[in-house]
């Protein structure tokens, strides 16, 4: 049975190194692919046992271990498939210091110097969430409010203010402190962790933004830092998507509501329109592939 493992290499100086081990593994029929971003760690898939796969890369001229206790793991939710995983595992490797990731739906074990906070905002900014598998979330979840932020003694850092990972995300609070003001934008248009990223690059690129934490599920995003609301709608207009602000708490569920609800509106049209297209090309490609048939039989009969 396929399986990916995660090995730990030494001896290993450079990339021609490790392209030499890419090459042993991947000579061996049961291994269907052998993953080296670095001269550190080889990601293994294939029906080849543990034993073998470090007996080649011996053979190889070098050393290999199963990969021990990871260096920060992760509790993941929001992922239901192949291709979220794909996103996340994406995602944190593109983080630096990260040397090898193993991502499944539920955690994320990675090896390296990686700060924690950087994966976790890395996973979120992927459309999904993250917390710290020893139980303490990165960033905090709970609403940013006005009372909260009054009672407040001092500003707090962009990491701990909460996007809108919630199940009911907070409203906008400008001027929630004398040193940083906090938007929050309901959003139209987006579809995948891709949409998410490239709204979210959108934000950040707007002057005076700190941090922009966009959540796919609730079609919102949170902005901290002294930025222009106006300056903000315009710059996710210009990514291709809508964007607007709205106080009133009823009305702004009232919007997300009416946006999910046409999301999956959209979503059965597009799939209606491909049965009805997809059925008659079926059906046309049939008769044809039939009648070619008979007029072949009825040529060498």
């Amino acid at each position: 049975m396929s399986q990916t493992q995660l090995f730990a290499l030494q001896g290993l100086s450079c990339m021609n190194c490790a392209k030499k081990v890419k090459t042993a593994l991947e000579a061996r029929s049961d291994i269907e692919l052998a993953q080296l971003n670095n001269p550190r760690y080889a990601k293994v898939t294939g029906d080849a046992d543990a034993q073998a796969i470090i007996s080649t890369v011996e053979q190889a001229g070098y050393h290999a271990t199963v990969a021990g206790v990871p260096d920060v793991e992760l509790a993941l939710s929001g992922l239901s498939c192949s291709h979220c995983t794909a996103s996340v595992t994406k995602a944190l490797e593109a983080v630096a210091g990260v040397d090898a990731v193993e991502v499944s739906l539920t955690d994320a074990k990675v090896y390296g110097s990686a700060d924690p906070t950087t994966l976790i905002n890395a996973v979120i900014a992927a459309g999904y969430e993250a917390s710290l598998a020893s139980g303490e979330s990165y960033p905090k979840t709970e609403p940013l409010t006005q009372s909260a932020t009054a009672n407040s003694t001092a500003p707090q850092a962009p990491e701990t203010l909460a996007a809108a990972e919630t199940t009911s995300p907070a409203t906008a609070t400008p001027n929630a402190s004398d040193n940083d003001d906090s938007v929050q934008l309901l959003l139209d248009g987006m579809s995948c962790a891709s949409c998410v990223l490239k709204v979210q690059n959108a934000l950040q690129s707007v002057p005076g933004v700190q941090q922009a934490r966009v959540n796919l599920a609730e079609r919102s995003a949170l902005v901290t830092g002294h930025s222009d609301p106006d300056a903000l709608i315009h710059a996710v207009e210009k990514a291709g998507y809508g964007a607007e602000i709205i106080q009133d708490e009823e009305k702004r569920r009232a919007r997300q509501q009416e946006s999910a609800e046409k999301s999956v509106k959209k979503f059965r049209w597009q799939a209606a329109l491909g049965l009805g297209l997809g059925v008659p090309l079926m059906a046309w490609g049939y008769s044809v592939e039939r009648w070619s048939s008979r007029r072949v039989t009825r040529i060498t009969g």
